[in-house]
């Protein structure tokens, strides 16, 4: 019943987009399109207004209109946008879900070396989203530490989900990792603002996460 309420709600904003005017607002949020700080039916109708060529989104919306992450900005995305309001979707950050293995730099390479430390393989669990809050799991081998397991908690603030890493896995070992997480061209990239590994710094370059 809800289904069918939300696809009649959606074709009747399809119809107001003929009597509705564009919007020019900057969107940083995913789904908000108008850059009012929510996700809302006006952001839908956006995205169907944009559908059918009534009006041009800029890239920054354009990215905050692709909620399914396909690279393309149809009627899917608005009625994400809609079941979102009503409460039958946690999140519009879903495309971030699931576990995914990091490659190195661009040549996407499956392991990294720097100074005295190399990484064999690094991958990330996102293991819930709520709304902009997300927990998960990063798993990193290196020539220190095998297969070891940083949990995290993070918040999505302008479609950037910052993870901050502090651990302590014994008396000598301790990991910092500060590293931002965001969609690039449909698929997720992570950049390591900081990696401080048993007391040594190490810079990396963009991981790429499949």
């Amino acid at each position: 019943m809800k289904m069918k309420k939300l696809s009649a709600f959606a074709l009747s904003l399809f119809t107001a987009a003929s009597i509705l005017g564009g919007y020019g607002a900057y969107a940083s949020d995913m789904g908000d399109l108008s850059g009012d700080g929510n996700s809302s039916s006006e952001d839908a109708l956006m995205i169907l207004q944009h559908t059918v060529g009534m009006i041009d989104l800029t890239d920054e919306q354009k990215a905050a209109a692709d909620i399914d992450g396909n690279g393309s900005i149809d009627s899917n995305d608005a009625l994400q946008i809609l079941q979102y309001t009503v409460g039958l979707k946690k999140s519009l950050y879903e495309k971030f879900s699931g576990s995914h293995t990091g490659f190195f730099g661009d040549d996407r390479s499956p392991s990294y070396s720097n100074k005295n430390l190399n990484v064999t393989s690094f991958s990330v669990d996102f293991t819930e989203i709520d709304g902009k809050n997300v927990t998960g799991i990063i798993y990193m081998s290196n020539s220190f530490m095998k297969n070891a397991a940083y949990d995290f908690s993070a918040v999505i603030e302008n479609s950037v989900m910052t993870v901050n890493v502090n651990k302590l896995l014994n008396d000598t070992y301790k990991v910092v990792i500060d590293m931002n997480f965001y969609f690039d061209n449909n698929e997720i990239k992570g950049e390591i603002l900081k990696a401080t590994i048993a007391g040594e710094s190490y810079s990396f370059p963009t991981v790429y996460f499949d």
